[in-house]
């Protein structure tokens, strides 16, 4: 599973590591495909490990975190070349009303884009509605942002939302039984997971893809995963404290 949040240039220094640039993504999807992987849903990916259902040989998960209008300006159409659909986590209470927008951090997709790419074969999912840390809010409030978010989306799109995004990865068991309560099948915010799956629905894991992020370092993530990753440089950081 792939995380991205912004596919843009346009990002000034504080958040430009969690972005990707357009020709950088636009390369990592070619090598995708070129690979043979085919991406898949969320519910495909869990109705495999949970019923043995069957997905493609090569299968990859690519989800964007918020609902950023890059999403549907640049992801989109160079996604759409390659025959690929990805999974997105809104934060209802940001989306664009329907007025033109610029590439920017402050700038979200509206609903009449969302429906678009929806209809394209994208997912659309929850990622509570004002994009606080669940962990700084009530449970009450919690619980809202479980139940409102759902339904906004499942209004708008007719379809049935089953898995939630906690904002910042930021959760406790108290909140993870409020999203199993609100009717999700799983929410993400974990470790990421290798050939098992992940160990708790409730925590599912995905690999970050950044700024920084070479061709052959996406390469090294997708072929090994990020768990091997920060492996690595937890043994190359002990390394240098000894020959210090």
């Amino acid at each position: 599973m792939l995380l991205y949040h912004r596919v843009d240039r346009e990002a000034d220094a504080a958040f430009r590591p969690f972005c990707v640039d357009p020709e950088a993504f636009a390369e990592q999807m070619a090598w995708l495909a070129a690979e043979g992987f085919s991406t898949i849903s969320l519910n495909q990916l869990q109705s495999h490990y949970k019923q043995g259902t069957t997905v493609p040989e090569r299968p990859v998960v690519v989800t964007f975190d918020d609902g950023y209008y890059c999403n549907y300006s640049r992801a989109f159409p160079t996604m759409q070349k390659h025959g690929f659909t990805g999974t997105i986590f809104l934060a209802t209470d940001l989306m664009r009303q329907p007025t033109p927008a610029i590439e920017s951090r402050e700038n979200f997709m509206n609903w009449d884009e969302i429906r678009e790419m929806h209809e394209a074969g994208f997912a659309f999912e929850a990622h509570g509605c004002s994009h606080r840390k669940l962990t700084s809010i009530s449970l009450d409030e919690v619980a809202r942002e479980a139940h409102e978010s759902k339904t906004k989306i499942e209004k708008q799109l007719e379809k049935e939302v089953k898995y939630f995004c906690y904002p910042y990865s930021q959760y406790n068991d108290n909140i993870k039984s409020i999203i199993a309560d609100a009717g999700y099948d799983g929410a993400c915010g974990g470790p990421p997971f290798w050939e098992g799956g992940p160990v708790d629905w409730y925590e599912i894991g995905r690999t970050e893809i950044l700024w920084g992020d070479s061709l052959a370092l996406f390469r090294f993530k997708i072929r090994r995963g990020l768990d091997y990753y920060y492996f690595a440089r937890r043994q190359l950081g002990k390394i240098k404290k000894k020959i210090k």
